[in-house]
């Protein structure tokens, strides 16, 4: 068939995870190819761009390794993902959606269009009301990282905040998940499917072994604080998983495992849809294989 190579292009996700810029290229449900490159330290810190022209010749470079037939790619929004908010409301009938999200950001909290990339969708309520999630991400941020992109001749044909592709990825409807790098620890929250709450941490000094489990277990306890003081939902210890991902050398070992003791959630990794060969390890690449994974 004449088109049958055109039906199977890899696609190509690109996602800033720490310190490195991740390639994943996929075919259908399978991994085709992959690289994790080093950035300089100065590139991106927690999530923010400090030197654009710099970070543009790395994932220039970086593409250029990982080779395909174009610069299409889908790509993470560098950092936990801009703010999450809950809006719930009264049902209001003959009022436009958007209309109405808007207003109330605007109203409550201070978030504008012209300020803020903001996108919601509706959720379901636990009364008669409507409830609406709603992401927001600073416009300044979102066109930072696409002026990086464009100069590195990239065409980014969907870019999505990275804790939607850590849900998508993990595939569990309610849990923690915990990206462990070398010099960072985030967390995320997913309840019903939607990453509601987001952190980073840097940390001091290379942790691992036991240190590392405590930070984790420190930050897991403020977070669930934090959880059931904007939203009022207490979620059980027992029966709320946390998986672990990232490329922290104690994930390759199998280390963290070990002091299950130290937590009440069970420690698990995810078993993402999308097959690799030997060789390839998930765990540094959940972004981009939740990238991979959406629609």
């Amino acid at each position: 068939m004449p088109f049958q190579g055109l039906l199977r292009r890899p696609l190509t996700t690109l996602s800033i995870e720490g310190t490195s810029v991740r390639l994943l290229q996929a075919e259908g449900r399978r991994v085709t190819a992959w690289l994790d490159v080093p950035l300089a330290p100065d590139l991106v810190r927690e999530g923010l761009i400090q030197d654009p022209q710099a970070l543009s010749q790395a994932l220039g470079g970086a593409l250029d390794r990982l080779g395909g037939p174009d610069r299409q790619v889908r790509a993470a929004l560098p950092g936990t993902g801009g703010q999450v908010y809950l809006l719930s409301f009264p049902k209001v009938k003959g009022v436009d959606p958007d209309v109405l999200v808007q207003r109330e950001m605007g109203r409550l909290l201070g978030v504008t269009y012209q300020h803020h990339n903001i996108h919601w969708a509706p959720t379901p309520s636990r009364d008669k009301g409507q409830r609406y999630y709603v992401l927001a991400v600073p416009t300044t941020d979102v066109q930072r990282f696409v002026d990086v992109l464009q100069q590195t001749k990239v065409r980014p044909i969907k870019l999505e905040a990275r804790s939607l592709c850590l849900a998508r990825a993990v595939g569990a409807p309610t849990c923690l998940v915990a990206v462990l790098e070398p010099g960072s620890l985030e967390l995320f929250l997913v309840h019903e499917s939607l990453p509601l709450a987001g952190a980073c941490r840097l940390l001091e000094g290379p942790l691992a072994g036991e240190e590392l489990a405590l930070e984790l277990q420190s930050e897991v306890q403020r977070q669930l604080g934090y959880y059931r003081e904007r939203y009022g939902i207490t979620l059980p210890d027992s029966d709320l998983p946390l998986y672990l991902a990232g490329s922290h050398a104690d994930l390759a070992k199998g280390a963290i495992e070990g002091f299950q003791g130290l937590f009440t959630h069970p420690l698990q990794r995810p078993r993402p849809a999308l097959a690799g060969p030997g060789g390839f390890s998930p765990l540094p690449f959940m972004v981009n294989i939740g990238l991979a994974l959406g629609s």
